[in-house]
């Protein structure tokens, strides 16, 4: 047989795939905290190894099919990634934290596109810890480093950056207590940008979800604490199409069991429009979401890697966990929506006994066939407290340093979690056909159909006529036809083929 074999439209195919190394000591393990797709449409992910304690930080370029090509990792030092981005030159700028001795700063790295180290700098601030969580894009030449000034005292921290890795500004927000910042977004109208995370100096002392809204020079605008009687955190933030933000996170508040995943949606001055938990009996944790184009927001987190889609009512529109039957820890630590509508996330799993760093491509509708079941969260209504804090903002005057660092490149292995599965003809964003059960080849003087089940076949020409009516074999089918442009369905597959 002769031709190639056209089915497949939509150019997509579902992938999950794993990256790591087994074997070299039972406590080695990697995991994915970042994840972004790169104009040549592939992907970066960042995150970090960790061997016998220690942790280096972990960049991975993929191709659009999830295939590894090339790796990086900065040895030395205790260290990690927790965010990365693109720059207009292609470049990778890499957020993370690292401990030279008894205190951690925060690191920011340009790599090139190809991997190679173009320069690297720490953060550091006297006698306190600076934990680096987040990195946005705040201006063609700024960035935006969002985490945690530990010590005595724990603030919220805010830094802004040139584009060199210059200083701009620092910031740090809060009160008496212990306070936490996890991430920071930028509002849609450009009117500023919104840090979340916990607070233990306002509302309740054990914990509640914290949201600061400041203005493009650190300036307070608004800000406001939602929980309730236990510890709730907000974990992720952005900008949402109406200048609101969604804020995902944990409760240990409301919900049906020990802790669940939190959705917040804020309107622009800061006021609860709705929340919502979801979780079983065990426990469960929110760790991102996004708006996707028409409105709705998927949310990923664990304990198994769980989506959610959700209505921007709150409404749930479907719930899934992967894989089928998760064993060991896994996480979905981030999600992005690809150029082709397909959802991608980034985390960790385990196939044997190391945990790896792993990425997963599956359709808008959340299906992933063979790889997927319904994740059976229970959604509960959250009626939190919503409180005004009296945050304090100080100016905090921070170290760059210039880091000697080597970026070491790396070879993990690469395995599939799960079989790849394409996305043929047909489908839409929440309509997938996947198996290719039937697939179709042109060759000389017709078609050639092989499928993987007896079924039956209708063949139209391109002006609509009925061509062909008949039954397919299990296997290769012959099917001859003039020269022209053919429709064809079999059963809940279809495709377009040409005869030459």
């Amino acid at each position: 047989m002769s031709g190639i074999i056209i089915f497949v439209a939509l150019g997509q195919t579902l992938w999950s795939k794993g990256y790591g190394w087994e074997g070299w000591d039972p406590y080695m393990n990697e995991a994915a905290f970042s994840l972004i797709q790169t104009t040549d449409g592939g992907y970066a992910v960042a995150g970090y190894e960790e061997s016998n304690g220690f942790e280096n930080l972990m960049l991975l370029k993929l191709s659009q099919d999830g295939t590894r090509e090339w790796c990086r990792w900065l040895s030395g030092n205790n260290h990690r990634a927790v965010s990365v981005l693109q720059l207009s030159d292609g470049s990778l700028l890499v957020c993370g934290q690292e401990s030279p001795f008894f205190y951690w700063n925060f690191l920011l790295a340009k790599v090139s596109s190809s991997g190679s180290l173009q320069w690297i700098k720490t953060y550091s601030l006297a006698n306190r810890n600076i934990y680096a969580e987040d990195l946005i894009q705040s201006s063609a030449s700024d960035f935006l480093v969002a985490g945690t000034f530990g010590g005595n005292n724990w603030d919220i921290a805010l830094a802004k950056l040139s584009s060199s890795g210059g200083i701009n500004w620092t910031k740090a927000y809060g009160g008496s207590g212990e306070d936490y910042g996890y991430s920071v977004a930028k509002a849609v109208d450009n009117s500023g940008y919104a840090i979340t995370g916990y607070t233990k100096s306002f509302g309740d002392p054990k914990g509640d979800v914290i949201v600061i809204k400041v203005g493009t020079d650190g300036t307070v605008i608004w800000a406001k604490t939602y929980g309730g009687t236990n510890y709730d955190a907000g974990h992720s933030i952005t900008g949402t199409s109406d200048g609101g933000f969604l804020v995902v996170g944990t409760t240990y508040s409301f919900g049906a069991g020990q802790n669940d995943i939190l959705v917040l949606k804020v309107a622009s001055d800061g006021a609860l429009e709705w929340a919502k938990s979801f979780g079983t009996s065990g426990y469960e944790w929110g760790y991102s979401g996004i708006q996707l184009s028409g409105g709705d927001y998927v949310v990923a987190g664990g304990n198994g890697g769980v989506a959610l889609r959700i209505g921007p009512d709150g409404t749930l529109r479907w719930q899934k966990r992967f894989p089928a039957s998760p064993s060991g820890w896994w996480h979905f630590r981030d999600v992005i929506q690809a150029s082709d509508g397909t959802l991608v996330f980034a985390g960790k799993g385990s196939i044997s006994t190391d945990e790896d760093m792993f990425v997963m491509k599956i359709a808008a509708n959340g299906e992933y066939p063979n790889c997927v079941s319904d994740a059976s969260l229970i959604p509960n209504d959250v009626v939190a407290v919503e409180d005004v804090p009296g945050i304090t903002t100080t100016t905090v005057s921070i170290t760059s340093n210039n880091y000697n660092a080597t970026f070491d490149p790396v070879t993990p292995t690469q395995a599939d979690f799960c079989a790849s599965v394409p996305v043929y003809e047909g489908s839409s964003e929440d309509t997938f056909n996947f198996s290719p059960h039937v697939v179709a080849a042109s060759v000389s003087g017709g078609l050639v159909f092989i499928s993987q089940m007896a079924t039956g076949l209708r063949v139209y020409s391109s002006d609509g006529r009925l061509v062909y009516c008949g039954d397919l074999l299990r296997g290769e089918n012959r099917i001859n036809l003039d020269q022209g442009v053919y429709l064809w369905e079999s059963g809940q597959y279809k495709g377009k083929a040409v005869v030459r």
